[in-house]
């Protein structure tokens, strides 16, 4: 009797292999640690966001316009930067907050080159802003449990990182001023019913 060539047998065992993973798939299917997304597997109580400020206090909101970043790299920036100071020798039990506002200056003025080598590309430099000061904050975010029929309450807890020029670090933050509400115009009753001009 004729046997099978080898090639075919190494087919037929890979083929095998295939349907036994399928069949596995389909049994274990999206549960941690065999989930394609194990960061969505278990949710922390607690979460931060970053975001800057200029020198009138208001939040820097066009980001991805003026730095060609978005939050979302402003947030992995820092991150990456903090890692690499926890990981230092004697930083792993350092107070977070302390180890960010270490993080700050240096990414802030990250982020400062990124717009100057941005926008040295773009031919038209017309929506570029010349920023005279950015503070660097981080917002804390996080649930904690309370009596009563709500069971949990979200407190929010703010810090603040980091202030570019350097020189502007021991000055006051600057605070948004209110825009001053138009007063309301007199409403005309000169065409209502016993109103009317002789």
């Amino acid at each position: 009797m004729k046997k099978a060539p080898h090639w075919f047998l190494r087919r037929l065992g890979t083929l095998w292999l295939t349907l036994a993973l399928v069949v596995v798939a389909l049994v274990v299917r999206e549960f941690y640690p065999l989930s394609r997304f194990p960061m969505y597997a278990n949710f922390d109580s607690q979460s931060h966001y970053l975001y800057m400020t200029d020198e009138n206090g208001e939040p820097v909101i066009d980001m991805k316009h003026q730095f060609l970043q978005t939050a979302i790299r402003l947030h992995k920036t820092h991150s990456t930067k903090v890692d690499e100071i926890r990981n230092q020798p004697g930083n792993r039990h350092r107070d977070i907050v302390e180890m960010m506002r270490e993080a700050g200056p240096p990414m802030l003025a990250q982020m400062l080159e990124f717009q100057e080598q941005r926008w040295a590309k773009r031919q038209d430099h017309s929506g570029k802003r010349d920023y005279q000061r950015l503070d660097l904050w981080v917002v804390f975010l996080r649930y904690i449990e309370t009596p009563g029929p709500d069971g949990s309450r979200l407190l929010r807890e703010k810090h603040h990182l980091a202030t570019w020029p350097p020189e502007a670090a021991g000055t006051p933050v600057p605070v948004p001023v209110p825009t001053p509400a138009s007063p309301a115009a007199a409403p005309d009753h000169s065409n209502e019913k016993g109103n009317a001009a002789p």
